[in-house]
């Protein structure tokens, strides 16, 4: 249970590293719990305290319940887990949420100063990619050029802005050309910007969304510190967040509750589990001892199912009896005694 509880968390966590080098730590018993609530709650995310980790939660809780990959123990787990970390950002004054594409905005106009007058280009039609041009919008920024794999999706974004132009996105070179800022925000699994995207490009500022990276390796190097990614996001958001840092120091002291309780659901979904598991055994031995039974003594179809239902009732009721009496002692915290 606690290895693929770890690798749900793993598969929640934004990256901040290219994928090749990724080495996630193995967290266990407490730790993986608090580990769990630090990042349902975005105390571990690049924009502190971002709500869009709760929301991928939810998805992918959702996506792996669907599945199969996920039982209903580790869903009330991840259920409780999702809801104290709401409370924990209560307990800590965080209202509304600050997301990575709203802190890439930030980190540009912290490079750049005001944005009104500059010409952005934004690579990508997604989520992602309107909350930048919002973002952008609200900056002042009136010229922008998107780019996204259909037209129709590209000019919807595009119209954002007064003076907006939509591109297919082979057409990145066209849509970047003239702006002063680029924003890489697709999905895709390779590259959309490379060398030759970038050679008329002197001057720009390229933040590189994308995990896998939508930059290639050799415009990288081209652009230097023109070229900013997910892992240098945290710099600027240190120095444009410090408020929501500061309240990171209250972290440790405000979770502890939460991690009692969620310690609380997650021995009780542990013997839930175990009960299931032994309500199955018993049920195959009932069942195997009702057909040894009516081949020993010769009975009918009915002798047979009378035997079948009263033999079911008395297990059913005598699992019942002994799951109300576990959770019981569960809910006074008592597992000693009787």
């Amino acid at each position: 249970s606690e290895e693929r509880l770890d690798d749900l968390l793993i598969d929640l966590r934004r990256g901040i590293r290219d994928l090749a080098s990724i080495d996630p730590k193995i967290y266990s018993d407490r730790d993986l719990l608090n580990h769990m609530l630090k990042v349902l709650s975005g105390a571990e995310s690049l924009a502190p305290f971002e709500i869009d980790i709760v929301n991928q939660a939810r998805v992918s809780i959702s996506k792996a319940l669907s599945e199969g990959s996920l039982d209903k123990h580790l869903n009330a787990v991840f259920r409780d887990a999702i809801e104290a970390s709401i409370d924990i950002r209560r307990s800590l004054a965080i209202d509304g949420s600050i997301g990575i594409p709203e802190v890439a905005v930030m980190a540009a106009r912290d490079i750049l100063g005001s944005l009104s007058s500059k010409k952005a280009a934004i690579i990508g039609t997604g989520e992602v990619a309107r909350r930048i041009a919002n973002m952008l919008r609200n900056e002042g920024v009136s010229t922008a050029s998107i780019a996204g794999r259909s037209y129709q999706s590209a000019e919807a974004i595009a119209r954002i802005f007064p003076s907006g132009k939509a591109y297919l996105i082979n057409e990145t070179s066209k849509a970047t050309n003239g702006s002063d800022l680029v924003f890489l925000a697709t999905s895709a699994r390779d590259p959309v910007v490379g060398i030759e995207d970038i050679e008329a490009s002197k001057d720009v500022i390229f933040i590189d969304l994308g995990n896998p990276r939508n930059v290639d390796p050799g415009a990288r190097d081209l652009l230097g510190d023109r070229y900013i990614w997910l892992e240098d996001l945290e710099v600027f958001s240190r120095k444009i967040l410090p408020d929501l840092y500061e309240r990171l120091e209250d972290l440790d002291k405000i979770i502890q509750p939460h991690l009692r309780r969620l310690e609380a659901r997650l021995v009780l979904e542990n013997i839930r589990l175990g009960l299931d598991n032994y309500a199955r055994l018993l049920e195959n031995i009932r069942r195997g001892e009702v057909e040894r039974a009516v081949s020993a003594f010769k009975l009918d179809q009915r002798q047979r199912e009378v035997l079948d239902l009263v033999t079911s009732s008395i297990l059913n009721k005598a699992l019942g009896a002994l799951a109300s009496l576990v959770e019981d002692r569960i809910a006074r915290r008592s597992f000693t005694g009787g």
